[in-house]
C-alpha cells in the first residue's frame, strides 16, 4: 500500500510538471531563436578605459564596428548585432527610474523600467517586431542625439493612447534626455515564467560596454559558423 502511494505521488507530480513544460513551450518569448547564433564578446577592461576610468567608447566601437560588418561578410550570415546581454537571462540586471518629459512625477517616485544596450541590427537578429518608428541606425552614435527605443508594455501603461514617438525620457532625473525612435515588442528577459518587463533600450554606440553579446542570424544551421565567428572576433 505504501509502494502503491509513493508511486501515485510519483505520477502525479511527474504530470504537473509535464503539464507545465508544455504551458511553458506555448509562451511567446517575444523573440525567435531559431538560426541564431549567440556569443559573449569580453574586452579587456584595462584596454578599453579612458582617463576617468569610464568606457573609452571610441575605442569600444572601434572593435564592434568592423566586427559586425566582418560577421555579416561570412556566407550564410543574414545579419548580426550586439548587446548588453540576452533574454531570458535571469542573472543580469539593470533597472532604475525615468522621467517623461512633461509629466510631473510627484516627490521621489519614478516610474522604473530595465534597460538594455543594443545595436541597430539586433531586433533584426533576433526577430523582435519594431511595431511603431524605426530601429537604431548607424546615425544613432556618440555625439548625435541620444535615443531610445521603448516594449509595448511600457509605452501602453505610461503614453497610453497617446503616440511616445517623438517624446523624451531621462534617466538622470533631467541631466539629458534621449527621444523615443521606436516601440518594439516585449520580451521575456528572465524567464518564460516571468512577465516581459517594461524596457528601454539605448543605442549600443550611445552606451557601449566591455561585455556584450553578439548574436548571428544565419540561413542555415549557425552551429556551423561558429568557428568562423570567432575567427572574426579574434
Amino acid at each position: 500500500v505504501s509502494q502503491l502511494a509513493l508511486s501515485f505521488m510519483l505520477l502525479i507530480g511527474a504530470a504537473l510538471m509535464l503539464k507545465s513544460f508544455s504551458n511553458l513551450q506555448s509562451v511567446d518569448p517575444g523573440f525567435r531563436s531559431d538560426h541564431v547564433l549567440t556569443m559573449t564578446v569580453d574586452l579587456n577592461w584595462s584596454k578599453y578605459v579612458n582617463p576617468q576610468h569610464r568606457v573609452d567608447k571610441e575605442r569600444v566601437m572601434k572593435t564592434f564596428d568592423p566586427l559586425w560588418d566582418r560577421v555579416r561578410g561570412i556566407p550564410g550570415v543574414v545579419t548580426a548585432g550586439s548587446a548588453w546581454t540576452f533574454p531570458l537571462n535571469s542573472s543580469f540586471s539593470s533597472n532604475g527610474g525615468f522621467m517623461i518629459e512633461g509629466i510631473h512625477h510627484e516627490g521621489d517616485t519614478l516610474p522604473r523600467a530595465e534597460f538594455r544596450g543594443a545595436s541597430a541590427s539586433y531586433f533584426e537578429s533576433l526577430g523582435v517586431p519594431v511595431l511603431r518608428g524605426r530601429a537604431f541606425d548607424e546615425h544613432d552614435r556618440d555625439g548625435a542625439e541620444q535615443v531610445a527605443i521603448v516594449s509595448q508594455g511600457l509605452a501602453r501603461r505610461h503614453w497610453g493612447a497617446q503616440d511616445p514617438l517623438g517624446q523624451r525620457i531621462s534617466t538622470d532625473r533631467g541631466k539629458t534626455w534621449a527621444r523615443v525612435v521606436g516601440v518594439v515588442g516585449d520580451v521575456r528577459q528572465t524567464g518564460l515564467a516571468v512577465e516581459p518587463p517594461d524596457l528601454v533600450y539605448a543605442a549600443f554606440p550611445q552606451f557601449p560596454g566591455y561585455t556584450s553579446t553578439l548574436f548571428v542570424r544565419t540561413s542555415g544551421d549557425p552551429a556551423l559558423l561558429a568557428d568562423k565567428v570567432r575567427g572574426e572576433v579574434r
